[in-house]
């Protein structure tokens, strides 16, 4: 008899593998943007942290930097589900923009080093 926890466990790992197959079908740019954003593993991150791995990224695979893009990666990862993210005030230093992985960074990490191999 399957239970109940087991369905719930198999419908989690089903949406995993639907969203690491949507990886694999990003265009470049945006793959080098996630894979600033999930460098950090499970960890949250800000905007300015994965912005300047995202240049690094950039710089090592020879790729051009589409400059002012990088909000709009984050907004269209947030709406995929890809990431979650929310605006922090932080009083004397301003807004940031924080940023955590919904995807396992570990597999799609491998996915998007895949490419770039």
């Amino acid at each position: 008899m399957v239970t109940e926890k087991e369905v719930r466990d198999a419908e989690e790992r089903l949406e995993q593998d639907e969203i690491l197959v949507a990886v694999k079908t990003l265009p470049s740019q945006q793959k080098l943007a996630l894979h600033a954003i999930l460098s950090d593993g499970l960890h949250e991150s800000t905007t300015d942290k994965v912005y300047t791995r995202y240049l690094t990224l950039c710089e090592v695979t020879g790729m051009r930097e589409l400059q002012g893009a990088h909000p709009n990666f984050i907004s269209e990862f947030t709406i995929s589900e890809f990431i979650s993210s929310k605006n922090v005030y932080r009083g004397w230093y301003g807004r940031i923009r924080l940023i955590k992985p919904n995807v396992p960074p570990q597999k799609a990490l491998k996915i998007l080093d895949g490419d770039y191999s």
